[in-house]
């Protein structure tokens, strides 16, 4: 039967990525609609459902791997069905094409589990032994029983990662991110929000070690002293965006040597319910006035007078009232 060149079959299915079943269908017309149309359905694959899941684990062959390059498995009604069987089945589809001749290790760029509660390091590690090379973003939000040992595994098989969630991750130690700075060289953005066990060891010893960090969020780690703080910030000159929150056990001149600290490129500082004083306000005055935004919600001793002051001087936003971050902040935690 004649048929479309293969590069205009690509074109015209591009229009409908989004649309998995239609895709599928498309699979099934001819080999060269097959070749055309499996590629784009592999790439991105959209699981919605627990028959979406089994459906994906089923076909999944290594002649896949070469297209997948992201995996999100935490859709509401998916991430409790997701357990290590599930990671291990997968992880033997990366580990066949490897062994295939030729061998395909795979281009996976982009994992997500969060709020997979039921996945382990048993079942975790083998999946970033197999796939992690390739990987530049990884999230792991409040995987309650992920450890120590798949961070390790990150840091040895994922050398190319940027962005790292370990969002209410509880089961970690305090240095279990002691080879990122080693293994991961480019990791540029990290989220430790709601980590209890976040320490000033975790900031001083090895987080100050990630001279590639831009984006640095510690929202409600509670046991951070303002000791770390103030020597978090000259230990990472390529910082773009620090995010706090609760630092109640901070001094005024802790929080102004932070701020001191900040690079040239701060672009966003978030500082939650902080207390600010008059060393405090200088030091935004002095080093902070290219500012993007400057989020003091529920900050106390936070003054009009000082808001007019650091606008006049520079900073394009300050919120610092909560009517004022409802959705600012709202926008913050669906990203």
């Amino acid at each position: 039967m004649p048929t479309l060149p293969l590069d205009l079959l690509r074109s015209i299915l591009d229009y409908v990525t989004e649309n998995q079943f239609l895709l599928a269908t498309f699979c099934l017309v001819n080999r060269d609609w097959y070749r055309a149309a499996i590629g784009l359905l592999f790439r991105h694959p959209r699981i919605s459902t627990r028959n979406g899941l089994m459906t994906f684990t089923k076909h999944l062959d290594p002649s896949h791997v070469d297209f997948l390059t992201s995996l999100d498995l935490s859709a509401d009604r998916v991430r409790e069905f997701v357990d290590n069987g599930t990671l291990q089945r997968i992880t033997s589809v990366f580990e066949r094409a490897a062994a295939a001749s030729p061998p395909c290790r795979g281009r996976l760029e982009s994992l997500t589990l969060n709020r997979c509660g039921k996945i382990m390091d048993t079942g975790l590690v083998p999946l970033l032994a197999a796939a992690g090379h390739s990987l530049l973003i990884i999230n792991l939000e409040m995987c309650g029983n992920v450890t120590a040992g798949s961070i390790d595994a990150i840091a040895t098989h994922a050398p190319h990662l940027q962005s790292l969630s370990l969002y209410w991750t509880n089961r970690l130690t305090k240095r279990c991110l002691n080879l990122l700075p080693t293994g991961c060289t480019d990791l540029r953005c990290l989220d430790l929000s709601m980590c209890q066990w976040v320490v000033d060891d975790t900031v001083m010893l090895d987080i100050c070690s990630m001279m590639s960090l831009r984006v640095l969020k510690l929202s409600s780690c509670h046991a951070l002293t303002g000791r770390a703080l103030a020597a978090l910030t000259p230990a990472l000159p390529r910082l773009e965006e620090l995010r706090l929150a609760m630092v109640s056990e901070s001094t005024d001149a802790e929080i102004a040597a932070m701020i001191r600290g900040c690079g040239r490129g701060m672009k966003k500082l978030v500082m939650l319910e902080a207390t600010v004083g008059p060393d405090t306000v200088r030091a935004i005055e002095e080093c902070l006035m290219g500012l993007e935004l400057l989020n003091l919600r529920n900050a106390v001793g936070v003054e009009e007078r000082m808001i007019r002051a650091w606008k006049e001087g520079g900073v394009k936003e300050v919120v610092w009232r909560e009517e004022q971050a409802d959705e600012e902040v709202t926008d913050e935690e669906m990203e």
